[in-house]
């Protein structure tokens, strides 16, 4: 999985869709819909995150899990890392 991916999944359990994302975080909507490989940088990722988080009147807690969630969807090399880490 990757981070659109991701990110379309847990904008299916919420009231929202990619285009009042982009308004609410300021993250470029062409950046987030498209079928291409979407790597946001660690800024765009933490607002989308914390923007989901508030919309599911999330704590602290669930805002990090999520930004963890988000960056592991990122690519390869956070798993590949925890991974490491673990051995």
């Amino acid at each position: 999985m990757y981070f659109n991916q991701w990110l379309a999944a847990q904008l299916e359990e919420l009231p929202i869709n990619k285009r009042e994302l982009s308004k609410l975080s300021g993250v470029s909507y062409s950046s987030m819909n498209g079928a291409k490989r979407f790597s946001p940088r660690i800024s765009n990722l933490v607002l989308i995150c914390e923007v989901l988080n508030q919309i599911r009147g999330g704590t602290l807690l669930d805002l990090n899990g999520l930004i963890i969630a988000a960056i592991a969807n990122c690519g390869v090399e956070y798993p590949f890392a925890v991974s490491r880490l673990q051995e």
